[in-house]
Formats: C-alpha cells, sequence, structure tokens
C-alpha cells in the first residue's frame, strides 16, 4: 500500500503586518523575518517550487527576494535568467508571475533552504500617497511530491508625512564681483516638491544667509510672488505674512495661510525670485553661505544649503569625455520613478533636453484641477536635463491632457525652444473635429501650442513624412512611393527643386536620415528590396555615400558578416558621421554577446560594440547626444520602473582636435568634424564659442557649444573646403589650416583651443582645357549609345598630357555614378536581344540631347577654360537621361530602374 504524502506546511506567518509608508519608499522590506517552511515527508523541494504574489498589484508596488539569512543571486550575463543560492549552492532559479515572484526549484532543496528564501521575500513600493487599505499577500509552495500548500498574510502600508524634497538648488552659486551691488537671484533652477498632496499651505519658507551684516539684504526680484508692507501675495492674491524682511542682515521668512493651497510648481517659483545684494560701498567677495528652510503643510521641513561664490572660474579643455556610467532620464524633477512606461527618446540640438513618450504620470506635477495621462494614452515629455524638470509638451495652452494618444514622430525646432508632435486628441486646441491624427507645434517655455493645417499645400512635406532633411536644409531625401516610384529612394535640392534617384529600397517605417555632414543617408530595408531579384532577408541598416556611390550594410559584424536576424527601430549617427547606433535581435554581431540589443558600428573601421546594460533588459531607439559622449535610449524592465524607462550612457569619447584631409577629385568638398570637451567649476556659467581662422585659409570651421549644464559640455566643430581649392597642391605637399576656437563663460573667464587641418595633395590637380568642343558631324555618326560616347571623347581638344588625370576625375564620378543608377545585378542585360535594340532608340536622342547642350555651352566660351569638373557634371546629366529613357521605356521590367 502507497504511503500517503503530506502537504508541505508554513509557520509563524504573520497574519497581518503594517509597513511604515517612509520605510518601504526607501528600499524593500522583508515581508516576515520569521517564517518557516518544511515538507513532513522529509523529500524537501527540488522539482516544486515557492511563489508570492500580490493580487491586484498597483504599478507602483514590487515584490522582490533580499540577500539575507544565506539567500544571494546571480543573473546570468547572457541568458538573462537569476540563480538562487542558499549558502553558495543553488536552489532554484527566479521566475515573473502575474502579480508577482517566484523560484523554481530546479535543485536539490532542504527545509531550511525553503526557510530562508520565504523569509528573503520582500515587498516595497513608489507611491507617496498609499490607501491604507489591507492588501492580501498568498505564498504558495510546492514540494517534491507536488503537493502544494498556500498560506495569507494582509498588508497594510500607513501613511506618513513626507518631508519636502528639494532638487537643483545649489550647492553653488558663482557670482560675477560686480553683480554683489546690483542684486542677483540665488538659483534660478531649484523645485521644490512636497510627496504629500497637501502642498505647502500653513508652510513657511525661511532664507538665512551665515555672518549677516546690516549691509546685507535678502529680497524678492520681480515674478508672481510679491510682497506690500508686511502681507504676502501670489499673482494678485493674499496668500500669507512677512514674518521678516530680510534686509539688514535679518531672514527672509514669509508664513503662508493655512487656507491658501499653494502647490509645489508656485513654492518651486518662490525659490527663483529669492536674491541676495550688499550696500556696502566695498563688499567683501568671500563666499557666502545660504540656508533655506521650507516647512510643508504637515509642518515637516527640508533645510539646503547654497554657497555664494564671486570668484570667476576659467573653463579648462578635457582630453576626453567625462564617465556618468548610466543613469535614468525618466524620472520626475526630484527623482521620482516613472510608474508606467517610457519610450522613443529625441534628443535637442543643443543637448540640454530630452523629448520622449510616456504614460507615466507620476514624473509630472500636475496642477490642480487638470487630469493626469491615462495608462492607455501615451503622452509626449520633455526633460530638461539641466534642471530635472518634466514638461507635458502634449497638453492644452491651459494645461489639459491629451485626450488621445500621441505618437512616436517628435521633432525639435533648430532652437530647441518647440516640438512637433503628432496626436490623436482632440482636446489641444480649439475647433480640432477632423477626428483623426495631427502634427501640432508646443512652445516648451510659454505653453503655447498650434496645430499644423495638413489641407495646406505647404505643409504636405510635413505631413507625408518619409522623409529627412539635410542639417543645412540644403536636401531632402525620401521614398519614392508619394511620387509613384515605390522601393526607391530619392534625394531633392531643395533650392532648385532638382530631383536625383539615389538607390533602390523600400524604406520601413519611416527609418531615412542623413549623416550630420550630409555626405551619407541610412535607411532601414529588406535586401530584396535593395536589390531586385536577390533572396529575401531580415530587413538590415544600410548606409548610402553619396559622393563615392558605395552602398554597405552596417548592421554586421566587423569582417562584414550580415546579422542573423532583424535590425529594427531607429537608429542615430553620431555628431561626427563616424559612427552609427541601431537596434537588433542579431546574435552574431559581436563575439559573447548578450541580448541587449544596442550596437554601436564605427564607419571607418568596421569595429561593433554592443552597448552593455543590464542582462534582464532589452534597450531599443538609440540616440546620440550632440557632444557624442553619450547615448540615450530606451530599456525595458530595468530598476524600479514598470515597463520601460529612458536611460543615458556615457561613452568613451577622446576630444578631437585636429583632422587630415586628402585631395580626391571624385568629390566637390572635403569635410572634417569634431568634438572636444571642457569642464567649469563654475556649474551655472552658460558658455559660448568664436573661431578666428588664420589668414589664407582654403575651407572654413564653424564651432557651436551643445550640452552645456551642471559644469560641463563640449564644442562641435565641422570644416569643409572646396576640393578644387585643394587640387593645386602637389603629390605629398601639405597645408596646415589652424583656427583658435575661444570659449568664453559670459563672466570674464576664456579659454583658446586651437583645431588644426592638414590638406595633403595627390599631384592629381585638375587639369584646365584650353578648349572643348564636340565636331558636329559627332552627333550624327554613331548609332549606339557607347560609339556615341567614345566620339565624343574623341573630340575632345586641348587637352594634351594631362588627358590621363581628366580621364581619371571622369572614371571615379562615373563610378559613383554607375553604382547609384545601377540597373540590376551583374549580367542583367545579358541575352535581353531585342530588348537592348528596342532601347537603343531611346538612349541615343538622350544622350545626343545632352551633348550638344554641353558642346554648345562650353564652345559658345571660344578660348576659354573648363574644369574636369564642369565635364563631369556633363557625365551626370547624362547617366540622369539615360536612366529616366530606360525607366520610362520599361516601367515594371524587373531588369531595369
Amino acid at each position: 500500500m502507497a504511503t500517503k504524502t503530506k502537504a508541505p506546511a508554513f509557520g509563524g506567518l504573520d497574519r497581518t503586518k503594517t509597513l511604515g509608508e517612509n520605510t518601504v519608499n526607501a528600499g524593500p522590506v522583508v515581508l516576515d523575518s520569521n517564517v518557516t517552511l518544511k515538507n513532513p515527508d522529509g523529500t524537501g523541494f527540488q522539482g516544486g517550487s515557492l511563489n508570492v504574489t500580490l493580487p491586484n498589484a498597483l504599478l507602483s508596488e514590487h515584490l522582490s527576494i533580499a540577500e539575507v539569512g544565506g539567500i544571494t543571486l546571480h543573473t546570468d550575463s547572457v541568458t538573462g535568467e537569476t540563480a538562487v543560492f542558499y549558502n553558495g549552492v543553488q536552489i532554484g532559479t527566479e521566475i515573473l508571475l502575474n502579480g508577482g515572484l517566484g523560484v523554481k526549484f530546479d535543485h536539490p532543496v532542504s527545509d531550511a533552504a525553503a526557510t530562508a528564501l520565504a523569509r528573503a521575500f520582500a515587498y516595497s513600493t513608489t507611491t507617496n500617497q498609499p490607501s491604507g487599505t489591507a492588501r492580501a499577500v498568498t505564498f504558495t509552495a510546492t514540494d517534491a511530491e507536488q503537493s502544494i500548500t498556500t498560506a495569507t498574510m494582509k498588508i497594510t502600508v500607513k501613511p506618513e508625512n513626507d518631508a519636502p524634497v528639494v532638487s537643483s538648488l545649489g550647492p553653488m552659486s558663482s557670482q560675477t564681483p560686480g553683480s554683489i551691488t546690483s542684486g542677483f537671484v540665488i538659483d534660478g533652477d531649484a523645485q521644490v516638491i512636497n510627496p504629500d498632496p497637501s502642498g505647502f499651505k500653513g508652510g513657511k519658507l525661511t532664507v538665512h544667509l551665515a555672518n549677516a551684516t546690516t549691509t546685507d539684504q535678502l529680497y524678492l526680484s520681480d515674478g508672481p510672488w510679491t510682497i506690500t508692507g508686511t502681507k504676502v501675495y501670489l499673482y494678485g492674491n493674499l496668500v500669507g505674512t512677512l514674518s521678516t524682511n530680510g534686509a539688514a542682515g535679518h531672514d527672509l521668512v514669509l508664513t503662508f495661510k493655512g487656507n491658501s493651497f499653494i502647490p509645489d510648481e508656485q513654492m518651486s517659483a518662490l525659490l527663483h525670485q529669492v536674491s541676495y545684494r550688499s550696500t556696502a560701498s566695498t563688499p567683501s567677495t568671500q563666499p557666502r553661505d545660504v540656508t533655506f528652510t521650507i516647512t510643508d503643510a504637515e509642518k515637516s521641513s527640508v533645510s539646503t544649503h547654497v554657497t555664494l561664490s564671486f570668484e570667476n572660474h576659467t573653463p579648462s579643455i578635457l582630453a576626453s569625455s567625462p564617465d556618468g556610467g548610466i543613469s535614468v532620464i525618466s524620472v520626475g524633477a526630484v527623482g521620482q520613478h516613472a510608474n508606467n512606461l517610457s519610450s522613443n527618446p529625441v534628443v535637442s540640438p543643443d543637448g540640454t533636453e530630452v523629448a520622449f513618450l510616456s504614460t507615466a504620470s507620476s514624473l509630472l506635477q500636475v496642477p490642480t484641477n487638470v487630469s493626469i495621462p491615462a495608462f492607455s494614452s501615451p503622452q509626449v515629455l520633455v526633460k530638461n536635463l539641466h534642471t530635472g524638470e518634466v514638461t507635458l509638451a502634449s497638453s492644452s495652452a491651459t494645461g489639459d491632457v491629451g485626450n488621445q494618444a500621441s505618437t512616436a514622430n517628435i521633432i525639435f525646432t533648430q532652437d530647441g525652444s518647440k516640438v512637433e508632435f503628432y496626436s490623436k486628441a482632440s482636446n489641444l486646441v480649439p475647433g480640432d473635429t477632423n477626428g483623426t491624427s495631427d502634427i501640432f507645434v508646443k512652445d516648451i517655455a510659454t505653453g503655447a501650442i498650434s496645430r499644423i493645417d495638413p489641407n495646406d499645400p505647404n505643409n504636405q512635406d510635413i505631413v507625408n513624412g518619409f522623409k529627412a532633411i539635410s542639417s543645412d536644409g540644403s536636401k531632402i531625401v525620401f521614398d519614392g512611393a508619394g511620387i509613384g516610384s515605390p522601393h526607391s529612394i530619392f534625394i531633392q535640392d531643395v533650392a532648385t527643386g532638382d530631383v536625383t534617384f539615389v538607390c533602390y529600397g523600400n524604406v520601413y517605417n519611416q527609418n531615412l536620415a542623413f549623416s550630420p555632414d550630409g555626405t551619407k543617408i541610412a535607411f532601414l530595408s529588406y535586401p530584396q528590396d535593395v536589390s531586385p531579384g536577390s533572396n529575401p532577408g531580415n530587413m538590415q541598416l544600410y548606409v548610402k555615400d553619396l559622393a563615392t556611390g558605395q552602398l554597405t550594410v552596417e548592421s554586421s559584424d566587423s569582417a562584414g558578416h550580415v546579422g542573423n536576424s532583424a535590425t529594427t527601430g531607429a537608429f542615430s549617427f553620431s555628431p561626427d558621421g563616424t559612427k552609427i547606433a541601431f537596434t537588433s535581435y542579431s546574435t552574431n554581431l559581436v563575439p559573447g554577446q548578450g541580448f541587449n540589443g544596442i550596437f554601436i558600428k564605427d564607419l571607418q573601421t568596421g569595429a561593433i560594440t554592443e552597448l552593455t546594460v543590464d542582462a534582464s533588459s532589452y534597450s531599443s531607439h538609440p540616440v546620440f547626444t550632440p557632444d557624442g559622449a553619450h547615448l540615450i535610449f530606451t530599456s525595458s524592465d530595468i530598476g524600479p520602473t514598470y515597463g520601460g524607462s529612458i536611460l543615458m550612457a556615457s561613452l568613451p569619447a577622446t576630444s578631437v582636435t585636429s583632422a587630415t584631409l586628402t585631395e580626391d577629385a571624385a568629390r566637390k568638398t572635403l569635410n572634417a568634424a569634431g568634438t572636444f570637451y571642457f569642464a567649469d567649476a563654475d556649474a551655472k556659467d552658460t558658455h559660448a564659442v568664436s573661431v578666428a581662422a588664420p589668414d589664407g585659409a582654403l575651407g572654413t570651421l564653424s564651432a557651436k557649444v551643445v550640452s552645456d549644464m551642471n559644469g560641463t559640455g563640449a564644442v562641435v566643430w565641422s570644416y569643409v573646403v572646396d576640393e578644387t581649392k585643394v587640387e593645386p597642391l602637389a603629390a605629398g605637399q601639405t597645408k596646415v589650416e589652424t583656427f583658435a576656437l575661444k570659449l568664453d563663460d559670459h563672466h570674464g573667464g576664456s579659454v583658446t583651443q586651437n583645431v588644426s587641418v592638414t590638406l595633403t595633395g595627390t599631384g592629381g590637380a585638375t587639369p584646365m582645357v584650353a578648349s572643348f568642343a564636340l565636331a558636329p558631324e559627332t552627333m550624327d555618326a554613331p548609332t549606339s549609345g557607347p560609339e556615341l560616347w567614345a566620339s565624343a571623347m574623341a573630340s575632345l581638344s586641348g587637352v594634351s598630357e594631362a588627358a590621363p588625370q581628366l580621364f581619371d576625375v571622369l572614371e571615379k564620378r562615373a563610378a559613383a555614378l554607375e553604382a547609384a543608377h545601377a540597373h540590376g545585378p551583374t549580367g542583367a542585360f545579358e541575352g535581353a536581344g531585342t530588348e537592348i535594340a528596342h532601347l537603343a532608340a531611346q538612349i541615343d536622342p538622350a544622350i545626343t540631347h545632352v551633348l550638344e547642350t554641353l558642346w554648345s555651352d562650353l564652345s559658345s566660351h571660344g578660348a576659354g577654360t573648363a574644369t574636369a569638373h564642369q565635364i563631369a557634371d556633363g557625365v551626370e546629366a547624362i547617366a540622369t537621361h539615360l536612366r529616366d529613357a530606360l525607366h520610362a521605356g520599361h516601367a515594371g521590367d524587373p531588369l531595369l530602374v
């Protein structure tokens, strides 16, 4: 007769437990340190499990396993699995449950080990407004015989008063000596919140200047807060009294009425008005200490110190970018964690702000009586990296949150003051009754918002999408689907309107971009769309060099082996255009890689690296900051955030202050770019850069300051020179152009960094043609395109012995055109038979027309000169007409354009 097994048993589990709000806000707290778990059969728990669940858990609540009582954890960097150990011996693997957490016992587990694990389960929450109601937590154990037992405890999080939280106040306020007598705001970036919903009614602000004398004054500068006599007003409404006025060395003390609700944003505005000045004839420039003490409605208080410094520090140039590790961007102004998803980051041109989609209401300090974004309705948020402040962009001018979802098409304007985005919301502007998605433009500072009229012909380019604009605004690259030419990519010259075919490709999800210098484009496409007739494959990242015509797959390893899975989502060029970051599911790009998703490819060397974040997370949507020293991206399930966070990772970056360019007749311009980094002990300083060019410089260099915040920043520079200006240099001859870049902190401190560009000649200076003519009889003699071209070249006169160099120029330019206008795989026309004969009738007239025009234009100049570039431009025109003739005569033929 079989022995009847007994179910495992819990012992000593508390039936109820009360946890203080501030305790569980600070970190995980074990649920019960005295519970026991035993299997009466003596066979242990291998093959079973221990699960702890919190039904209907809020987004702010988390269960975890604490490393206590011999329990330790280890997460595998490749698989992402977390192994659980007891006294150094593995007992199981952590598993995620709906509303809870568990451990699968896939190793031998004794009663002692099971008990230690039961005592390690912990609870935490990020909410500062707990309900105070009891919540059921269920422990479920399964032993080796698959017998199951459960036990339940109830936990209550007791609401507690939270002290105000201050951020971005101090620790240093750097001022010029001259400002001591004129007066200045002590800190205009400070933010304060009361985690409790009661605000600051009945509270107080005290500002104390250490060692104050009768010549010291604390006062309020102009703003929404005003003082008349002993009465304190906010926007003209009486809200408090002035206890001491800050004059003659006294404290500045404002006490608020108990019936005047003062929300966080208005208390922050008050801090922005607190100012200091001295009436002394020769004021001291020694540092001064100021203490802000803020008391909230519950009489909880916090004090923060600020040092006033009147010594200006000169900025210094750094050899490399500062290492900041990985930080979370999707947090509120005072560090409150997101209670829901955030994704799709976009960085402002100056690198000081990040816009992203989010369904996390906890990031905002929403004004009273304004609705909160719902879980199912993503909104556009803008994070100021300098102050930490988070602004809701998808809101009306009066602050009402969008009543429907916004999408990921977020763009900053060039000056960074506004964001453009798509939204289905109908309440952002009056009269929005079209029932569809619209494009909105939000002024971040003023809150003003406008809708772009989709029916206005001037807005069609914006509405249609599938395009990207070069950084100088001169070119637009777009998918040809909108002009009846799908699976093709074109570039339009904004000034002339001319449209040029670039390559084949079915652009995926509007992922199309210029490199920062406009010499390359990148896009996502399937290989069969890029090379018609090739075998189908996974979506990949392509980069097209517009000067050389070279098209490469960059979602590949360092040896050029293409990724074995799909590349998807957003990608980003580095500011200097030498690298590209992208997201891929491939597992063959980096040896020993994990499954983190983001890779950075060096476009010059082919080297590729993986961005390592956390083994259990998957990252996507990478975007470089303008200084090239950070990558901002979306990462899933990391930290105390539900679903996804916006993170910023530091990248090792060396200051670049020199470049070498070699004359290349195949290019019209030669370009270089670089970034150097700086630091300033005066963390509140902002900086500007000016450029002094050397005498006789052939090229021009421009520079701008980016990511200028919290005492560090970068200067991004770019250099361009017309290739024809370098042509006269002999082979090996060099010309060094050194530009002086002066970095100024606006307070008299400056530092100069030289940037040198070395130009090297190849001895292939473009020969000047004494005369250029195509014999008129040439136009009628040939009967085929190749014969016509040969006759045209043979009719060149005045080239003399420099002909080989000239033809070398033509060959390089023609090679680029051939790659750009390729008709398909090699041998596609072989055996075409009558097709070729049919084409000749259309090709020859097109070529004849261009040659006649070219001959007429140049020969009319008599003895004038023409460079090889002018001739090559004619070759480009011929190639364009040739392609148009092929396309028009054989639309839809898979062997042709």
